[in-house]
């Protein structure tokens, strides 16, 4: 009768030293996966880092660009006032041309 496998009467089988080399492989192929989770993980924790920093600069890009829409308002209503003054200014210079030419 043939003994189970383990039982150390018999020498090993070519079929008892692929099982072995099969949960050999097998044990190292899990570590090779945990690995891999693990760097996925860290590389996900990366990304996740960058996401947050990226949507920071975006925020702080809108702050800014809300700021540089207030400031060029303000100054379009600085030119307006300016060409105001610059026009009543003229009328102002063709008064007096005319006071002048009346004399």
């Amino acid at each position: 009768m043939f003994k189970l496998y383990g039982d150390g009467d018999r020498p090993s089988t070519d079929c008892d030293r692929l099982y072995r080399s099969f949960l050999e492989n097998k044990a190292i192929a899990y570590k090779i996966f945990a690995y891999a989770l693990l760097n996925l993980r860290e590389q996900l924790q990366n990304l996740r880092e960058q996401l947050q920093n990226l949507w920071e600069q975006l925020h702080n890009l809108w702050e800014q660009l809300q700021n540089l829409w207030e400031q060029l308002q303000n100054l379009w209503e600085q030119l307006q006032n300016l060409w105001e003054q610059l026009q009543n200014l003229w009328e102002q210079l063709q008064n007096l041309w005319e006071q002048l030419q009346n004399l």
